[in-house]
């Protein structure tokens, strides 16, 4: 009993193990004997079929009528003698038994095997049935195997004590319908191979774009050689003691299913298998298609070889963008930034495999300047001012073209939000472009502004006057554009009189006599005008009227006068004795004026003129005298004559005074107050 359990737990851990493997059979029809069958069985695959209670429907599934060898016999095993049915013909412990019924009990006739004689033997039959835990997999017949023509001799058979025919002779055979049978072993029947299904799998390294090297595991089998398949064309064969091979010439990206087939006996196992792809192709002339402000698009050419897709990489950010065609777009970037593109080439959805990657740098276009502006326009020069842009940016580009001629006058470089222009020409009409610039030399969108530059001044300004006329005139700038402006405005005024005009010469009328006038001339050239020349002048003053005196003391004389019409308020008064020879002059802005400290009796002439900057009108004229302040004088006159009597005449009296009085009239005139009288008698 003891040796029973033992034997059970040994079989119990045999089936265990060989439950694991999975088996393919394979019939063989050619008839042989038992010893021929499994010599033939042990060449080319593992051994004669052993049978399990999961294999046996799939074994007798398309079998037809008769009896087929199978991997089981009497006495296998010396050291079984007590156990004859114990192991199968590779070793696995008899766990299982599809006996005819009663046909391992009862011995066949030996002359007739096929038929059963009833006879007891003393040897012992294991009946024991076990149930395994183990777990077994799904078993595959092949019928499309080779017929093997080896033929055996059998050993020669013995026999045993008391006459019986030798036990051993006796092997299994399975009915087409699955129960087991004892025959001789001599019998010629078809057959059930098996073989183990070996999986062992191909590891491949050191893939390269064109070459890779493949690494298996060695067949347990006595194979002949490997053949090395890939892609279903047989590409080398390698002798069984090798176990790597390179392959070469490989196109890039390229899936590629490899098999080592093992051979034995002229016929292919279960190969060793695996797919990879070759590292793809760089790709070729990677280049940006299209840049903005916070966009980047990439083009590219497809690379040798075969492509999934592509992966680009902004370095430095999470961006990544995955495509299938030679083209990406890349959004959400900051402008005037510098951004290093990688774009890798990709192969496989499970296990991908990347390329080499090709990088390219890229600044996104600056922002665009806002608020341009000319801040001065002085005909020469122009003063600009604009608001820089958002994002990143290292300076600017500033443009001039002269729109007439289309040619640039300008072109300046630097980093300041403002910039003076000089050495323009004058009157000309001009665009102004201000493009804000990336790593010095990527330009952004431009912002632009229409100017005309300011016309040049006029020359030679020279201004005519009347009482009450202005006349203009100059000499024009050396321009295309000649249309003026005349502005007059009179000192002390807001109020502003202008002229357009294309002549070089301008007429102010019914102005104010004797006012002072400011005359401005400004070059028109467009919406710009030159700085004014100006001129400054007086019109003619105009006489005063109606002088009239006041008030007459005897040292003081009052005077007044009507001033001329539309005239200023400045006079000129001088007052003149021609007696004393005192002159005396005055400037006041009031009609009227008073001259003290004068002499009595004295006539006094006065001259009123009207004044406007150095000019003077022509004088309004009077006199008049202080009043006298008067003084008796008496003169006596000595007569004498060589005439008798002559003095005493009345006559001669008469005409002395008269004589007198034309010579007091001759010194003394109407300047002064004098009256000459004769005494009565």
């Amino acid at each position: 009993m003891g040796l029973i359990q033992n034997q059970f737990c040994i079989l119990l851990f045999a089936l265990v193990f060989r439950c694991i493997a999975e088996s393919d059979y394979f019939l063989q029809s050619e008839p042989l004997s038992w010893d021929e069958a499994r010599a033939g069985c042990k060449a080319c695959y593992d051994d004669l079929v052993t049978l399990t209670p999961d294999n046996t429907p799939t074994i007798v599934k398309n079998l037809t009528c008769g009896y087929y060898w199978i991997g089981l016999r009497r006495n296998l095993s010396s050291n079984d003698c007590h156990l004859p049915w114990s192991h199968w013909a590779n070793g696995d412990p008899l766990a299982f038994q599809n006996w005819y019924p009663d046909w391992a009990r009862n011995e066949p006739s030996p002359d007739h095997p096929d038929i059963t004689t009833h006879m007891t033997t003393s040897a012992p039959v294991l009946t024991t049935h076990m149930t395994t835990s183990a777990p077994v997999l799904t078993t595959h017949m092949t019928t499309g195997a080779p017929v093997l023509t080896t033929h055996m001799t059998a050993g020669a058979m013995t026999t045993s004590m008391g006459g019986r025919p030798n036990l051993a002779k006796y092997c299994v055979a399975m009915a087409s319908f699955g129960p087991w049978v004892k025959m001789k072993c001599s019998k010629l029947l078809p057959s059930f191979c098996y073989e183990d299904r070996f999986y062992g799998k191909v590891t491949v390294t050191e893939v390269t774009s064109s070459t890779a090297t493949l690494t298996w595991l060695a067949h347990p089998s006595n194979i002949s050689h490997y053949q090395i398949n890939v892609n279903g064309t047989i590409k080398a064969t390698v002798k069984k003691r090798h176990l790597t091979h390179d392959l070469s010439e490989l196109t890039p990206g390229t899936l590629y299913f490899v098999q080592v087939i093992p051979v034995k006996c002229e016929r292919t196992l279960s190969p060793q298998s695996d797919a990879f792809h070759t590292v793809p192709g760089m790709i070729k002339n990677l280049r940006t298609n299209s840049v903005t402000e916070t966009s980047v698009s990439l083009i590219w050419s497809r690379p040798d070889g075969e492509a999934s897709s592509y992966n680009v990489v902004v370095e430095g950010l999470p961006h990544k963008t995955v495509c299938d065609k030679e083209a990406a777009e890349i959004n959400d970037l900051t402008a005037g930034n510098r951004y290093t593109f990688r774009v890798t080439t990709v192969v496989g959805a499970v296990l991908p495999r990347w390329g080499e990657a090709v990088t390219t740098t890229v600044y996104t276009k600056p922002g665009k300047v806002s608020d341009l502006r000319v801040t001065d326009n002085s005909g020469v020069s122009l003063a600009l001012e604009w608001v820089p842009p958002v994002g990143n940016f290292s300076g600017y580009r500033v443009k001039v073209r002269d729109i007439s001629t289309s040619t640039f006058l300008k072109i300046v470089d630097q980093t300041q939000p403002n910039l003076t222009v000089g050495d323009l020409p004058v009157g000309t009409e001009l665009l102004i472009t201000v493009t804000s610039l990336a790593n010095g030399s990527v330009e952004g969108d431009s912002k632009s502004v229409m100017v005309h530059t300011a016309p040049a001044m006029i020359s030679n300004l020279t201004v005519n006057v009347t009482a009450d006329t202005l006349i203009a005139s100059w000499s024009p700038p050396q321009s295309l554009h000649k249309v003026f402006i005349a502005e007059l405005q009179m000192f002390g005024s807001n109020e502003m009189t202008t002229l357009n005009g294309t002549e070089a010469t301008q007429t102010f009328n019914n102005l104010n006599s004797g006012t002072q006038y400011k005359v401005t001339i400004y070059t028109l050239n467009g919406e710009h005008k030159s700085k004014g020349k100006e001129e400054s002048a007086f019109t003619l003053p105009q006489r005063p009227h109606g002088a009239k005196f006041t008030k007459i003391t005897e040292s003081s004389i009052t005077l007044q006068w009507n001033p001329p019409k539309n005239s200023a308020v400045m006079y000129s008064v001088q007052m003149h004795s021609p007696f004393w020879g005192h002159t005396r002059s005055i400037k006041i802005g009031q009609p009227a004026c008073t001259f003290d400290d004068l002499n009595s009796g004295t006539r006094y002439e006065f001259e009123v003129r009207t004044v406007a900057g150095m000019w003077e009108s022509a004088p309004l004229s009077i006199e008049h005298s202080t009043v006298a302040k008067e003084r008796e004088i008496t003169l006596s006159m000595l007569c004498s004559s060589s005439q008798s009597l002559l003095c005493d005449k009345i006559e001669t009296k008469n005409m002395m005074f008269e004589e007198l009085k034309t010579k007091v009239r001759e010194l003394l005139g109407e300047n002064v107050f004098w009256k000459l009288e004769k005494k009565k008698e």
